[in-house]
């Protein structure tokens, strides 16, 4: 295996750059992830909705419909 000449060395820095920008997307989306899925289980563990006021939404709904809004800035940006 040959090693590439020092001077090509400058051209990688924009490609460093751009590995840990995706490495940090990454991570983000991976805590997204997580905590969806932690709600999912909360979700499908909660028992039924009987007797919660028709009016009122539940914490655990209002939690889900959250981390939708975070997902949705997190697509603007670029993340996904």
């Amino acid at each position: 295996m040959t090693k590439m000449p020092a001077a090509a060395e400058p051209d990688l820095a924009p490609l460093a750059g751009s590995l840990q920008l995706l490495s940090r997307q990454l991570e983000e989306q991976s805590r997204l992830i997580r905590e969806q899925h932690r709600l999912i289980q909360r979700l499908a563990s909660a028992p039924g909705r009987q007797g919660w006021p028709a009016d009122e939404p539940e914490p655990l709904i209002e939690d889900l419909s959250s981390q939708v809004a975070n997902m949705k800035k997190v697509k603007a940006k670029g993340i996904f």
